[in-house]
């Protein structure tokens, strides 16, 4: 047993939450860009929707914000196949 406060029940919201964030994470995996899945989910955009909602301009934000530092050919590869998701 784990101490108090350290066992996390996983509800229905949760296991959803959980579900999407990995879709994401295989996404990035797919191209060989999975070293950006932490900085792009902690900037909320865990779920596959939320990425191909974003516009252009929190594309640019996103790929250029400290959290993610995504380089060059990664951005290029990464815009590609975002458009293609779309």
């Amino acid at each position: 047993m784990g101490s108090r406060g350290t066992a996390r029940r996983i509800d229905g919201a949760e296991l959803d939450l959980a579900e999407r964030t990995a879709a994401v994470y295989a996404w990035l995996a797919s191209m060989y860009l999975s070293q950006y899945a932490e900085g792009i989910t902690g900037e909320g955009y865990d779920a596959l929707e939320f990425l191909t909602s974003a516009d252009e301009a929190e594309i640019d934000a996103l790929i250029a914000c400290e959290a993610v530092g995504m380089k060059p050919p990664h951005a290029k590869k990464f815009r590609k196949e975002l458009g293609v998701l779309r």
